[in-house]
């Protein structure tokens, strides 16, 4: 079973924050993935938000994807 969940935000950096919040990590031992940088859309119109999947490394054994 994977120990890497999927974080959202309204930018990368909301959802690395929520993902370090989540672990209870810093982002130096957070092993990461940005699927989608999201968009603002127009006008907030078609706002999509930005989707990282992440893990804390001290969990991956040294292996990472």
């Amino acid at each position: 079973m994977s120990v890497y969940r999927e974080f959202t935000g309204r930018s990368v950096e909301e959802a690395l924050r929520n993902a370090r919040e989540e672990f209870g990590v810093g982002l130096d031992e957070l092993d990461f993935e940005i699927l989608t940088s999201g968009s603002r859309g127009v006008l907030g119109m078609g706002a999509e938000p930005a989707r990282i999947v992440a893990a804390p490394r001290s969990e991956l054994g040294g292996a990472a994807p």
